[in-house]
């Protein structure tokens, strides 16, 4: 696993493979079902998808005949990360808006009331 240092989360690193669904551009990838469980819970199972130039955020499905190690990605997501097969993406955990907000309001409340206590 590699790290996001701006966000200090734990990010997979997969190898890309091309999907043999041409019909949809983009927005679905498969995985191995073992890396959902890293990613928790949430649903739906939505991830950002870094490649070295671009990142996208994309809904995994699990799919225990793909090869651990391995995302396969569709056409329209692959031009836009700029990458192909074989190349390497990082998944990393996606938080909505909302979500940072909460978090980060409760971060300020935290640090908020640890200074009143101090004082």
């Amino acid at each position: 696993m590699n790290g996001d240092e701006e966000t200090g989360n734990e990010g997979i690193t997969l190898l890309v493979k091309t999907s043999g669904i041409g019909a949809v551009d983009s927005g679905i990838a498969r995985i191995h079902e073992s890396y959902l469980e890293e990613l928790g819970d949430k649903a739906p199972r939505q991830v950002i998808v870094r490649s070295d130039e671009k990142e996208t955020v994309i809904n995994l499905v699990a799919d225990r005949m793909v090869k651990k190690g391995t995302i396969i990605l569709r056409s329209g997501d692959m031009e836009t990360l700029k990458v192909e097969d074989g190349h390497t993406v990082e998944l990393l955990p996606y938080k909505s808006f909302k979500e940072e907000l909460k978090e980060s309001w409760q971060r300020f409340k935290e640090k908020f009331s640890g200074k009143e206590e101090e004082e």
